[in-house]
């Protein structure tokens, strides 16, 4: 009842407060640009501290003025500034639309010093508003409000995008890895698989990122060799404040914590790296440095470390360094069991009956370090360098009968047969790139290091 009172005074506040009051709109349009709409401009009142600003539509809304004569200031970067004289009267609404036009001495000024960022969700629609091509992208800013890790997770975010349970493979319209190419600033990436086209994009933090661009078209600055998307990652280059900020993860798995022991295979380590040379007697396991024996392992927690920061330098009257850097850890523990039957013939019985019980662990570490050095208003050198290593290790084991083991397939109980198997594969990318950009030129260099390790 409390309640229901405070809503009907607040509500009864408002309607008279609204009679009492008037308020002024109107929409702001771009004379540079065929008197498009002109977003993010500013409108105050002189001497007051009230204001705001037109959204994306060009439109803004001043309520709630008390009755007499004022003065509504619109003003823009780069553009002249424009005074109004208005009177405001109870219970009307004053219409006043504004065409801006560019300061021609002020324009000079922030083309030189402007820089875009591609970050923020107002930035990249606006992008996207007066775009020539299809195309969809997600920024860093949004991807941070909405808790995503990897960027597998970030572009299933975008309309039309879905992505295969357990593993970084995306869906474009219904279309799957042979039928798109990633890209890191433009350029291609190697696979880390060498049965498919594209890298897996559960490799990736999202701490790595500025934003991801989603083509589903073809143009001309598109590598042709795709039918459902180019996905571009923009990899972040710092602005701002130095900063450093240290990040970590702890978790588990249910299955995993419960079980009795956790097995895995001798050799790979905690980290996920692994030095395997081949011995002079590859025939015999032993001489590799590992046995078919298990080993009792502590490795069921999922934890993740992350560390990363930025910095800038002045160098001399127009050149300025930028530095950014990140470093990062994470793995991953299952386990589960069941049954595995299989080998079922003609007559009906089963000639495989197994329990199974597999244990896995992944690990996943990145690091990426961006330097930009800008010369002058006309040229710009980025060098970035991306460094992989993901590791994949199971240890399964299966006991029960097969028919391989003992021929007397209708006598199941007495056939015994123990399988063990033990899979480990690491790998490793390197990759750097320098991009040299002098106004209106672009010059992309890149070099691509892969390895692959399967035991």
């Amino acid at each position: 009842m409390k309640r229901f009172l405070l809503i009907c005074i607040l509500f009864i506040s408002g309607i008279v407060s609204a009679q009492y009051t008037g308020s002024v709109s109107g929409k702001l349009t771009d004379k540079e640009f065929n008197n498009e709409p002109l977003a993010f401009a500013n409108v105050l009142i002189k001497g007051t501290t009230k204001g705001t600003t037109s959204d994306f539509d060009g439109i803004y809304s001043l309520e709630l003025l008390d009755p007499g004569t004022y003065t509504v200031v619109f003003s823009f970067v780069g553009y002249k500034t424009i005074e109004i004289e208005t009177l405001i009267e109870a219970g009307v609404t004053n219409e006043i639309n504004v065409v801006l036009e560019a300061n021609s001495a002020a324009l000079e000024e922030v083309i030189i010093k402007t820089t875009k960022k591609r970050e923020t969700e107002s930035a990249l629609l606006l992008q996207q508003k007066k775009a020539v091509l299809m195309e969809t992208a997600i920024g860093a800013q949004e991807l941070s409000k909405k808790g995503v890790g990897t960027i597998a997770g970030a572009v299933t975010k975008i309309a039309g995008i879905s992505k295969q349970s357990g593993s970084g493979n995306v869906f474009v319209r219904g279309l799957g890895d042979r039928y798109n190419i990633t890209t890191l600033n433009g350029l291609p990436l190697a696979s880390n698989n060498a049965a498919q086209k594209n890298i897996d994009l559960s490799l990736f933090s999202t701490d790595i990122v500025e934003n991801i661009g989603v083509s589903k078209t073809f143009n001309a600055k598109n590598y042709g060799d795709f039918g459902g998307a180019n996905i571009n990652i923009d990899s972040k280059n710092f602005t701002g404040q130095p900063y450093l900020a240290v990040k970590f993860s702890f978790g588990g798995n249910s299955n995993t914590l419960e079980s009795n022991n956790f097995y895995l295979q001798e050799g790979p380590s905690f980290s996920g790296f692994y030095s395997a040379n081949p011995p002079t007697n590859p025939s015999n396991t032993n001489n590799w440095g590992s046995s078919w024996n298990r080993k009792t392992s502590n490795l069921k927690y999922n934890g993740g470390l992350s560390i990363n920061g930025g910095r800038s330098f002045e160098l001399g009257e127009e050149g300025r360094l930028n530095a950014f850097f990140t470093v990062g850890f994470d793995n991953s523990s299952t386990f589960n069991s069941g049954l595995n039957r299989g080998k079922i013939g003609a007559d009906g019985y089963t000639r495989q009956d197994f329990n199974k019980d597999s244990y896995s662990y992944t690990t996943n570490t990145t690091a990426m370090g961006v330097l930009n050095y800008r010369m002058n208003s006309n040229h710009k050198l980025t060098f970035t360098t991306l460094f992989l290593n993901s590791s994949d290790q199971s240890h399964d084991e299966y006991s029960g009968f097969d028919i391989e083991f003992d021929n007397d397939a209708t006598n199941n109980e007495n056939g015994v047969g123990f399988i063990q198997r033990n899979t480990f594969t690491e790998t490793t990318i390197t990759n750097q790139s320098i991009e040299w950009r002098r106004t209106p030129f672009q010059i992309p260099i890149q070099s691509v290091g892969l390895l692959d390790i399967m035991v």
